[in-house]
Protein backbone atom coordinates (compact mmCIF):
# COMPACT_ATOMS: atom_id res chain seq x y z
CA UNK A 1 0.00 0.00 0.00
CA UNK A 2 2.08 2.90 -1.17
CA UNK A 3 -0.80 5.12 -1.82
CA UNK A 4 -1.93 7.91 0.82
CA UNK A 5 -5.25 7.01 -0.20
CA UNK A 6 -5.44 3.72 1.06
CA UNK A 7 -3.29 4.55 4.53
CA UNK A 8 -5.86 7.25 4.68
CA UNK A 9 -9.06 4.31 4.27
CA UNK A 10 -7.53 1.83 6.77
CA UNK A 11 -6.66 4.99 9.33
CA UNK A 12 -10.28 5.90 8.92
CA UNK A 13 -11.97 2.37 8.67
CA UNK A 14 -10.43 1.62 11.96
CA UNK A 15 -11.17 5.13 13.78
CA UNK A 16 -7.60 5.50 14.17
CA UNK A 17 -6.53 2.56 16.04
CA UNK A 18 -4.01 1.42 12.89
CA UNK A 19 -1.37 4.10 11.88
CA UNK A 20 0.57 3.23 9.10
CA UNK A 21 4.30 4.74 9.02
CA UNK A 22 5.78 3.83 5.50
CA UNK A 23 9.10 4.51 5.44
CA UNK A 24 10.43 5.47 1.53
CA UNK A 25 6.71 5.46 0.47
CA UNK A 26 6.70 1.36 1.00
CA UNK A 27 3.94 -0.40 3.77
CA UNK A 28 4.10 -4.39 3.52
CA UNK A 29 0.91 -5.76 5.21
CA UNK A 30 2.06 -7.56 8.32
CA UNK A 31 -0.08 -6.27 10.65
CA UNK A 32 -3.07 -7.09 8.95
CA UNK A 33 -2.04 -10.36 8.38
CA UNK A 34 -1.03 -10.95 11.95
CA UNK A 35 -4.50 -9.24 12.77
CA UNK A 36 -6.54 -12.15 10.50
CA UNK A 37 -4.29 -14.73 11.55
CA UNK A 38 -5.05 -13.81 15.17
CA UNK A 39 -8.53 -13.80 14.23
CA UNK A 40 -8.37 -17.28 12.72
CA UNK A 41 -6.44 -18.84 15.60
CA UNK A 42 -9.16 -17.41 18.51
CA UNK A 43 -12.26 -18.83 16.13
CA UNK A 44 -10.71 -22.00 16.64
CA UNK A 45 -9.80 -21.53 20.03
CA UNK A 46 -13.34 -20.60 20.94
CA UNK A 47 -14.67 -23.43 19.14
CA UNK A 48 -12.64 -25.84 20.61
CA UNK A 49 -13.16 -25.04 23.75
CA UNK A 50 -17.12 -25.45 22.72
CA UNK A 51 -16.81 -29.26 21.20
CA UNK A 52 -14.29 -30.09 24.24
CA UNK A 53 -15.57 -33.41 25.70
CA UNK A 54 -17.72 -34.06 22.63
CA UNK A 55 -17.67 -38.03 21.58
CA UNK A 56 -19.75 -38.28 18.70
CA UNK A 57 -22.27 -36.98 16.68
CA UNK A 58 -25.60 -37.50 18.68
CA UNK A 59 -24.11 -35.32 21.77
CA UNK A 60 -25.74 -32.22 21.68
CA UNK A 61 -22.93 -29.99 21.39
CA UNK A 62 -21.82 -32.07 18.26
CA UNK A 63 -24.07 -29.01 16.24
CA UNK A 64 -21.49 -26.28 16.93
CA UNK A 65 -18.92 -29.16 14.48
CA UNK A 66 -21.44 -30.39 12.10
CA UNK A 67 -23.48 -27.00 11.51
CA UNK A 68 -24.48 -23.45 12.41
CA UNK A 69 -22.40 -22.39 9.24
CA UNK A 70 -24.07 -19.07 9.16
CA UNK A 71 -23.39 -18.40 12.83
CA UNK A 72 -19.57 -19.58 12.49
CA UNK A 73 -19.25 -17.47 9.79
CA UNK A 74 -20.56 -13.91 10.86
CA UNK A 75 -18.89 -14.86 14.80
CA UNK A 76 -15.50 -14.93 12.37
CA UNK A 77 -15.74 -11.80 10.63
CA UNK A 78 -17.02 -10.22 13.42
CA UNK A 79 -13.68 -11.21 15.18
CA UNK A 80 -11.32 -10.58 12.23
CA UNK A 81 -13.76 -6.82 12.07
CA UNK A 82 -12.34 -6.67 15.91
CA UNK A 83 -9.02 -7.41 15.34
CA UNK A 84 -8.87 -4.21 13.30
CA UNK A 85 -9.51 -1.73 16.19
CA UNK A 86 -7.11 -3.58 18.63
CA UNK A 87 -3.75 -1.11 18.76
CA UNK A 88 -0.78 -1.81 16.65
CA UNK A 89 1.63 -2.22 20.28
CA UNK A 90 -0.43 -5.10 20.47
CA UNK A 91 0.53 -6.96 17.42
CA UNK A 92 4.14 -6.41 17.26
CA UNK A 93 3.95 -8.25 20.79
CA UNK A 94 1.93 -11.09 19.55
CA UNK A 95 3.86 -11.57 16.18
CA UNK A 96 7.07 -11.39 17.63
CA UNK A 97 6.37 -13.89 20.56
CA UNK A 98 3.23 -15.21 20.32
CA UNK A 99 2.91 -15.92 16.25
CA UNK A 100 6.66 -17.03 16.51
CA UNK A 101 6.24 -19.75 19.47
CA UNK A 102 2.65 -21.16 17.82
CA UNK A 103 4.50 -21.64 14.83
CA UNK A 104 7.40 -23.43 15.83
CA UNK A 105 4.67 -25.77 17.87
CA UNK A 106 2.97 -26.24 15.19
CA UNK A 107 6.11 -27.12 13.09
CA UNK A 108 7.09 -29.83 15.81
CA UNK A 109 3.81 -30.90 15.89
Amino acid sequence: MTTSWGIDLVKRISWGFITLKCPEGVCYGTLAVHRMCFSLSLWHIILGVLTLGVDDSRHTRAVVQNGLWIFKFVGWIALAVLAFVIPNGFFEFYSKYVAMGGAGVFLLV
